[in-house]
């Protein structure tokens, strides 16, 4: 997850209903075309969680308290990280120093959350914000970026260096390189309580992008891919050890796979 759209823009959904036709019958007319519903109308409410006093915003985490983080813009059109929640609503996270424009990846159930804070045309660093401390600079691997993808329950964050290079931040350890080599659309996607990552990588320098699992006693471990497929990509890890994500079948196209230690 090297590249991803900074737009804070909402993305309008159109949803199509498909109608039924009945074949006409002897004699009589064939009847009108039925809609089929796609779902039942729910009993649930869609709150609308407003901005940072510009003209959009976007929610892409949420924990268990239903807390929620993503990215708003200001008044000034900046865009910013936010975390909201029922009592406080929508709260500027700000920026690191230096900075112009912040977003928020993930929140844990800690109401800890991250993302990266960048300056346009210039450096971008993943950050760790807590309530007690604000939003805090978990650096580089050495280059001029990085981006914070996930962050787990003990406040260690997953993420990757902006050659692809995937990582993990604890606040004893800093940032540790997890290994393999750097390619785009590579890093590290999740992290479970136990530290444990799931991401994507090259195991080798010129060799096609594998899905990996990272343990602090077992490092970098390939999961390979799909009897005749080429790539994968781990997107999701649970307590367990389980990992979902999705990868090329032999004819090419994208299937979901579960992996099972």
């Amino acid at each position: 997850m090297g590249g991803r759209n900074r737009g804070w823009c909402a993305v309008a959904a159109t949803a199509l209903l498909t109608g039924v036709l009945v074949a006409p019958v002897a004699a009589a007319e064939a009847p009108e075309a039925e809609a089929v519903p796609v779902s039942a109308v729910g009993t649930g409410t869609m709150t609308d969680l407003g901005t940072l006093g510009g003209t959009s915003s976007d929610a892409v985490a949420i924990n268990a308290l239903g807390q929620v983080a993503g990215g708003a813009n200001t008044a000034d059109g900046a865009g910013h990280a936010f975390r909201w929640t029922a009592s406080g609503g929508m709260q500027d996270l700000g920026t690191l120093a230096g900075m112009d424009n912040s977003f928020a990846s993930g929140i844990n159930d800690l109401g800890q959350v991250t993302g990266s804070s960048f300056k346009a045309g210039g450096a971008e660093h993943a950050f760790r914000w807590t309530v007690s401390g604000g939003m805090q600079d978990l650096g580089t691997l050495g280059g001029t970026a990085s981006f914070g993808n996930a962050i787990n329950a003990l406040g260690q964050v997953t993420g990757n260096e902006g050659d692809g290079r995937p990582f993990r931040w604890t606040a004893s350890g800093g940032l540790q390189d997890l290994g393999g080599f750097a390619c785009t659309t590579c890093g590290g996607n999740a992290i479970n309580a136990l530290g444990q990552i799931a991401g994507r990588t090259r195991f080798t320098a010129d060799g096609s992008k594998h899905a990996f699992r990272w343990t602090a006693s077992g490092g970098l471990q390939d999961l390979g891919t799909l009897p005749g497929g080429t790539s994968s990509d781990a997107l999701a890890i649970n307590a367990r050890g389980q990992i979902v994500g999705t990868a090329d079948t032999a004819s090419g196209a994208g299937h979901a796979f579960l992996w099972t230690p």
